[in-house]
C-alpha cells in the first residue's frame, strides 16, 4: 500500500492530532434510509469498519500506482481522489474523480489498471483486500449490498463514458459541472466547491484546460454559472446547464 508517510489519523474529525501507527478507524455511523432500511454503501463500510485503517495522503501522492498487487479496498473519508492512466507519450487521462464517501481501488483483476493520487489533501481508509472479500462471501446481505455498490460504480463508468462521446466540448463541461452538482457539498448560494484544478478536469472530460476556460466562460456569459473563485462555481441556472449538455448530444 503506497500511502504517504503522513501519520495516521481518527475519523470522522478533520481536524485532529497524529494517533499512533496502525490505529484502526471506522466511518461515520450508517445513515438511514428513507424507507428506515441501511444503504447498500452503509452496510459495506460498516461490515468493513473492524478491518479499516486511516491515513493522511497529502495533494499529489499516490495511494496506489498501475500494475502494483491490488491487495487493498479504499474508502475516502475526506479530501479528493484521482484515478488514471498515463499514455506512452505521457498524456494524463483521469478515469474517475472519488469524493468522499465513496470506496474505490475496488479491482476485479490481481493487479491495478491504473494510478491513484491525492487531487487535494485527503484522508484515507484502506481496508485488506483478501480479508474484506471474505467479510462478503460469508455474508449473503454483505454480499448483495457490495454487488450494488459495484453496479452503482459501473452506471457511474458508463456515464462518463457517455459524456466523453459528446462532441461539444461545452456539452462536456456543462455535464461535469450538473455531476459535481449532484456529487459536491453546496454552499448556501447554491456554489459547489470543485475538488480538483482546471487541467484535472480537462484530463477527466479528454478536453484541453484552455478548452475547459473557453467554456466555462461562454456559460457564464449565458448567465448559466457565476465563478466566485478559481475553484468554486456557482450554478445560478441549472436549466441553462442541462440545455448546453443536450445541445451537444
Amino acid at each position: 500500500m503506497q500511502l504517504s508517510a503522513d501519520a495516521p489519523t481518527r475519523w470522522p474529525q478533520a481536524r485532529v492530532p497524529p494517533s499512533p501507527p496502525h490505529h484502526r478507524t471506522a466511518p461515520p455511523p450508517a445513515p438511514r434510509a428513507a424507507d428506515g432500511g441501511v444503504p447498500p454503501h452503509a452496510i459495506v463500510l460498516d461490515a468493513l469498519q473492524p478491518i479499516g485503517t486511516a491515513a493522511r495522503v497529502r495533494r499529489g501522492r499516490q495511494i496506489f500506482a498501475e500494475g502494483e498487487p491490488a491487495a487493498h479496498w479504499y474508502w475516502l473519508a475526506s479530501g479528493a481522489v484521482q484515478v488514471c492512466s498515463f499514455a506512452e507519450d505521457g498524456k494524463r487521462h483521469v478515469a474517475e474523480l472519488v469524493l468522499p464517501g465513496d470506496l474505490f481501488g475496488l479491482e476485479a483483476c490481481a493487479r491495478r489498471g491504473a494510478t491513484a493520487e491525492a487531487a487535494r489533501d485527503a484522508v484515507v481508509v484502506s481496508y485488506p483486500r483478501a480479508r474484506a472479500e471474505a467479510l462478503v462471501d460469508a455474508d449473503p446481505r454483505l454480499a448483495r449490498a457490495f454487488r450494488e455498490v459495484a453496479c452503482g460504480r459501473l452506471h457511474h463508468a458508463q456515464a462518463c463514458l457517455l459524456r466523453l462521446g459528446r462532441t461539444s466540448a461545452l456539452a462536456r463541461v456543462a455535464s461535469f459541472l450538473l455531476e459535481m452538482g449532484e456529487r459536491c457539498r453546496r454552499a448556501a448560494d447554491g456554489a459547489v466547491d470543485v475538488p480538483v484544478t482546471r487541467d484535472d478536469i480537462a484530463d477527466y472530460l479528454g478536453l484541453t484546460s484552455e478548452t475547459v476556460s473557453r467554456a466555462l466562460t461562454e456559460l457564464r456569459r449565458r448567465g448559466a454559472i457565476a465563478l466566485p473563485a478559481r475553484q468554486s462555481i456557482h450554478l445560478a441556472d441549472r436549466a441553462a446547464i442541462a440545455s448546453a449538455k443536450d445541445a451537444g448530444r
